[in-house]
């Protein structure tokens, strides 16, 4: 099995970015319009919801509101299902074009895009190991958890140290909880290239390589953290400068008491602001933090020609 070079396979997102950047355009612009419908729905649910409640508690009959509660609260959640639904089949889609960026550049087609039965496959693979994932992170706070709260209230610790040992906990945990990130980074990649659900076998692919998959993650979560600071600097300081100008210094309190219509309106330059922003922020994003496991796993992956040769 080859090596695992971490600079390359950290910085592989890079490189496509640079080589392909309308494709990452594209990436982001797709997640941009999700997100932009379910928002108007969410928005408008939540819109109902208050209206609903609103109207329940002005009758003052506690059966009728409980009732409206409930009946609001299903149709959030449903919303939400379908939200969930609708992201792992969007989220699956753009994956494999990032994999198949990175380890098929030759392939056509716009952003390298496509339907298929490989999208099909990741969707079932990323349920499972969403899945997965959840119950591992919930094995590890839960037994932690209750540790530390026997030893806060049992050793009758301070706030400041209750704080700090709370502190620890959640850094043990994440830190646990990504080692089986770590292991099973491999699984979509493989998932794609071999063309079968592949989820465990990447536990194996992974074996006695954490230390350098952990590094590939760390540079990417920093490239990631530096672009969230900066890019969000410049829009803070300029959505900041803007709404000075597009309300005049006036208290939020004041400017907000106006209709929602007028002060949406008011504030159409500044949602602008931050949907460029985001798109900003996604187009770099997609396939700096997605390409390095596809690059990482090309490097894991034993040469074919060789072992064809040797068959």
């Amino acid at each position: 099995m080859a090596g695992l070079d971490v600079t390359e396979a950290a910085f592989a997102g890079v490189r496509l970015l640079i080589k392909r950047p309308l494709a990452a355009l594209v990436w982001a612009l797709i997640y941009a319009v999700f997100f932009a419908v379910f928002g108007a729905l969410f928005g408008g649910a939540a819109y109902g919801l208050i209206g609903t409640l609103s109207a329940a508690a002005k009758t003052h009959a506690p059966p009728q509101l409980v009732a409206a509660v409930l009946a609001a609260i299903g149709g959030v959640f449903g919303l939400y299902l379908l939200f969930m639904g609708c992201l792992l089949v969007v989220g699956s889609i753009v994956s494999c074009a990032v994999i198949r960026a990175v380890l098929e550049p030759g392939a056509g087609g716009m952003a390298s895009l496509r339907l298929g039965r490989r999208e099909l496959r990741m969707m079932l693979l990323s349920f499972c190991k969403g899945v997965l994932m959840f119950v591992i992170a919930t094995v590890l706070a839960i037994p932690a958890g209750i540790i530390v709260a026997l030893i806060s209230f049992g050793a009758g610790m301070s706030m400041a140290q209750s704080i700090a040992i709370r502190v620890v906990e959640q850094v043990v945990v994440n830190g646990a909880a990504f080692y089986f990130y770590l292991r099973f980074s491999m699984a979509a990649p493989m998932t794609f290239d071999e063309g079968r659900f592949r989820l465990f076998e990447s536990w194996t692919q992974t074996k006695g390589r954490v230390w350098r998959l952990f590094l590939i993650g760390l540079l990417v979560g920093l490239m990631a953290a530096g672009l969230y600071l900066v890019i969000g600097l410049v829009a803070v300081a300029a959505g900041w400068a803007m709404w000075r100008d597009l309300t005049g210094g006036a208290d939020p309190r004041i400017f907000f008491r106006r209709p929602p219509a007028v002060w949406l309106t008011s504030l159409t330059p500044l949602i602008a602001l931050g949907a460029t922003a985001s798109m900003i922020l996604m187009t770099l994003l997609t396939p700096i933090v997605a390409a390095p496991w596809a690059k990482a796993y090309r490097q894991l992956k034993p040469d074919d020609d060789i072992a064809s040769t040797f068959a």
